[in-house]
């Protein structure tokens, strides 16, 4: 499995944060087949949190989300990752 963290610093980032995006990076591949997990991946304008690879080759993006968006920006993130 290839572990990548390609994140760089910000300031806008609270600890919490990104200590959530580490603890899932480390631990999301233990019981799954994914192969390949990244943090930080920009994809088209977006920058998702973990990007990740599986196995059977199908991909994935986790985002996470302290503040409130409205279902339109939830859509359009959705739209936008696929």
């Amino acid at each position: 499995m290839e572990l990548s963290n390609q994140s760089e610093e910000k300031k806008s980032e609270s600890i919490e944060h990104l200590r959530m995006k580490l603890y899932i990076q480390d631990n999301l591949p233990n019981d799954n087949n994914i192969t390949k997990i990244e943090l930080e991946r920009m994809i088209g304008n977006r920058r998702a949190d973990l990007y990740g690879e599986l196995s059977d080759g199908k991909k994935f993006v986790i985002e996470f989300q302290h503040t409130k968006i409205s279902p339109e920006e939830l859509k359009e993130r959705t739209l936008d990752y696929s």
